[in-house]
C-alpha cells in the first residue's frame, strides 16, 4: 500500500460505498497499519478495513491496483513502463488463481498500458478491466477552466480523451457552462487553449516536485468511477478502455473515450464526433501504445 492506494482507500471508505475494503502488499505489516490507521477514522461509519491476501479476492466486486513505483521530478509516466510492468506482472500472476470476473480498476502508470497488461494477463472480459485513464487530466483541465473564468468547478463541464498524460486530448467543443451566463459563455470562447493545456500538463510535475507525490485528485476520481459501479448509475466517464476500432484505428491498446458505467463496468464505449486535428493525436497514441506493448509482452 502507497501513498495513493491508502488515499484510494480513505476516499472510498469515507464515502460509504462498500461493507469491506481488503488491503493487500507485499509488506504485511504495513497493510495491517494502514487498515487499522484508517479504521480510526470511521467511528460513524459501517464498513470494515483489514489487511488480507490474494485468496480474499475471489469473492471481491471490484479490485484495484495502484502497485509499482511512482514518478520522480523529470520522470516521465513512460519512463515508468518496464519496472511497472514487471510489478504488475507478479501482482496479477497472483490475482489469477482468484479471479471470478470480477471488475478491476488499474491505477498504475502508465495507465493505459498498466489497464492493458492486466485485461490480457487475466484473459478478461470486455468492460471488465478499466484503466482510469483521463478522469485525471479531466478534472485538471476543469481546474483549469474555472480558474480562468472565475466560476466554481461544478459549473463546468468538460472532457479529456485519449492517452493519459502529456498526450491527451482535450475536446474543447465539450466545454459546457452550467448555466445562464452570457458573459462567462462568451469568454469560454475566447480562453487561450494553449496555456490551459500547458497547465493540466504540468499540473502532475507541478505536484511532485513539490511534495514529491500525487494522491489527492486520483483517489477522488478513483473513489467517483467506483460509486458509479456500485450504484449502477450509467453516467458517461472518461476511462481507458479496449479500443475496437474507434476512429478507424487497428491498433489493440486501451484508451480514454467516454464510457457508460453500470455495476458490471463498462456498459458501451461512446465515439464522440471530434475534429481532423484530434482524430490524429489519436491515432498518433495508438500507434505508441501499440510499439510499448508490443516490448512488454
Amino acid at each position: 500500500m502507497g501513498r495513493v492506494g491508502t488515499a484510494i482507500v480513505y476516499e472510498i471508505a469515507q464515502k460509504d460505498l462498500v461493507s469491506e475494503i481488503i488491503l493487500i502488499n507485499r509488506n504485511q505489516k504495513k497493510a495491517l497499519a494502514e487498515a487499522l490507521d484508517i479504521s480510526h477514522s470511521l467511528s460513524q461509519k459501517d464498513i470494515t478495513i483489514k489487511a488480507g491476501d490474494y485468496k480474499d479476492i475471489s469473492d471481491s466486486y471490484i479490485t484495484i491496483i495502484t502497485a509499482g513505483v511512482g514518478r520522480l521530478p523529470n520522470e516521465s509516466r513512460d519512463d515508468l513502463l518496464f519496472k511497472n510492468a514487471s510489478v504488475l506482472k507478479e501482482v496479477v500472476s497472483n490475482i489469477i488463481p482468484y479471479y471470478r470476473n470480477s471488475i478491476v480498476i488499474v491505477v498504475s502508470n502508465p495507465v493505459d498500458l498498466m489497464a492493458h497488461l492486466v485485461s490480457e494477463l487475466l484473459k478478461a472480459e470486455y468492460g471488465k478491466v478499466v484503466g482510469t485513464g483521463t478522469l485525471l487530466d479531466t478534472a485538471r483541465l476543469r481546474y483549469e477552466i474555472s480558474n480562468k473564468l472565475s466560476l466554481p468547478q461544478n459549473q463546468i463541464e468538460c472532457l479529456v480523451i485519449g492517452e493519459h498524460g502529456a498526450n491527451c486530448i482535450p475536446l474543447w467543443n465539450s466545454i459546457k457552462i452550467i448555466g445562464d451566463n452570457e458573459k462567462k459563455h462568451s469568454e469560454n470562447k475566447k480562453m487561450d487553449h494553449k496555456n490551459i493545456l500547458e497547465n493540466v500538463h504540468k499540473a502532475g510535475d507541478t505536484i511532485i516536485e513539490g511534495k514529491g507525490f500525487t494522491s489527492c485528485g486520483i483517489a477522488f476520481e478513483t473513489g467517483n468511477l467506483v460509486k458509479n459501479l456500485v450504484d449502477n448509475s450509467n453516467k458517461i466517464l472518461p476511462v481507458s478502455i479496449s479500443l475496437k476500432g474507434e476512429y478507424d484505428t487497428n491498433a489493440n491498446v486501451f484508451l480514454s473515450l467516454p464510457c457508460i458505467i453500470t455495476e458490471q463496468g463498462v456498459k458501451e464505449t461512446l465515439v464522440p464526433e471530434i475534429s481532423d486535428k484530434e482524430i490524429s493525436l489519436f491515432k498518433k497514441s495508438t500507434i505508441k501504445l501499440q510499439n510499448h506493448i508490443n516490448q512488454i509482452f
